[in-house]
């Protein structure tokens, strides 16, 4: 009977040889459980989110005072507020917020001119950027509502055809921030009237912001957690560390540091920037990593299959290590055929021997490491590589004839 697992010291020594494809096939049953660093970081928001809206409330019941007063009254930190209409905060927000969202759209073009980063890696970035100009309008909108009506919705509580206006505006805003690829059009539609209700209807108008920006990174949060670990990247982690987690710490500076400096240069202004700033960051740490050099990004395959162990490989790791483990065989079994005096083996079909059973292989110095191999493969290849076992108790590859 075919033997089917190696001694631990064969099965290290023989997985070394395979070189970067060793975490392929020694990868532990319980790696999986551990949780992938963006899912970490979305723990973190939602931890974060339920303690800023935990600290508004004490605030509204006058059971803490650490907030800044301005902040409270606005929902925003307002620089600038009895000054001319272009020099508050909500014109400035829009200023910059056109001015950065321009700029990284040239960032992402460079990126991938001259850091060659994949589509992939852009994508974030690229979608932000866009969603950066419609912040911008919407800061242009309440400039110019506060300077019609002395207030962005002064009027709206406790009217309610102004109220069925605002509803009807905002419900496109809040279905944008609801939907998702998984999502039904009807489930996006109920959420965001949900929240729209909620938003023009129930709350003062103070809490605007403060609900947009909990909905929108909570809905984030569980979305992203509810998801296939397969779909899970690189770029997932780093959006979640190097923006959305100071996005949600900066709605504490804002809230803690309005009236003694922030309103003085600029306000809110600085909160819509963590946005392109930390997307600048991201790019740069893509770039300087090399990662267009060492990811290809022309047709990226979701395919994956699992080895014995449960444990999912994708296909392009898979084809990785089967390269690897046929050149290694034909290797060795070429270097036992030249100390036997006999000619090498061809490339198509390798024959990767038939373990301690002998097949004809002489015993020589090559024929233990070959040994090893076979075992290896015997073990793990009829998942990894698509070899079959032949009916002498050898294992072959399924390589073209």
């Amino acid at each position: 009977m075919m033997r089917q697992r190696l001694t631990t010291a064969n099965k290290r020594s023989t997985y070394h040889a395979l070189g970067s494809e060793n975490r392929i096939l020694s990868t532990g049953p319980h790696e999986a459980a551990w949780w992938h660093p963006g899912d970490v970081a979305k723990v973190l928001i939602i931890i974060l989110c339920l303690a800023f809206l935990a600290l508004m409330a004490l605030h509204e019941s006058k059971h803490l005072a650490i907030f800044n007063a301005s902040y409270l009254e606005d929902g925003f930190c307002l620089a600038n507020k009895g000054g001319p209409l272009h020099l508050q905060s909500h014109a400035l927000s829009f200023y910059a917020d056109v001015a950065s969202a321009g700029g990284l759209v040239l960032l992402v073009r460079a990126a991938r001119a001259r850091g060659r980063l994949g589509e992939d890696a852009l994508a974030p970035p690229t979608k932000n950027a866009m969603s950066l100009v419609g912040h911008g309008c919407g800061h242009l909108f309440l400039a110019l509502r506060s300077t019609a009506a002395g207030g962005a919705f002064e009027g709206l509580e406790g009217n309610p055809r102004l109220q069925l206006l605002a509803w009807l505006g905002l419900l496109p805003v809040w279905y944008l921030f609801m939907r998702d690829r998984r999502r039904s059009v009807a489930a996006a539609l109920g959420l965001a009237a949900l929240h729209n209700t909620t938003q023009v209807v129930f709350l003062p108008t103070r809490f605007f912001f403060t609900h947009v920006l909990l909905a929108v990174l909570l809905n984030s949060a569980g979305r992203w957690l509810a998801r296939p670990r397969a779909e899970k990247t690189k770029y997932y982690a780093l959006e979640s560390w190097l923006v959305d987690v100071p996005i949600a710490l900066a709605s504490f500076g804002e809230a803690l540091t309005c009236d003694t400096w922030l309103a003085r240069y600029g306000g809110h202004v600085w909160f819509d920037m963590v946005v392109p700033v930390m997307f600048t960051v991201h790019l740069a740490v893509l770039v300087l990593a090399n990662d267009g050099a060492t990811t290809k990004m022309t047709t990226t395959t979701t395919k994956t299959t699992a080895n014995e162990e449960g444990n999912v490989i994708s296909e392009k790791e898979r084809a990785h290590a089967a390269g690897n483990l046929r050149n290694l065989a034909l290797a060795l079994k070429s270097t036992a055929a030249e100390e036997a005096g006999r000619p090498p083996p061809k490339r198509a079909g390798v024959d990767f021997g038939c373990g301690d059973r002998g097949g004809g292989m002489p015993r020589s110095r090559s024929h233990s490491t070959v040994v090893d191999l076979t075992l290896a493969i015997q073990a793990e290849g009829p998942l990894l590589l698509g070899t079959r076992a032949t009916s002498d108790g050898c294992v072959r590859s399924m390589g073209p004839e």
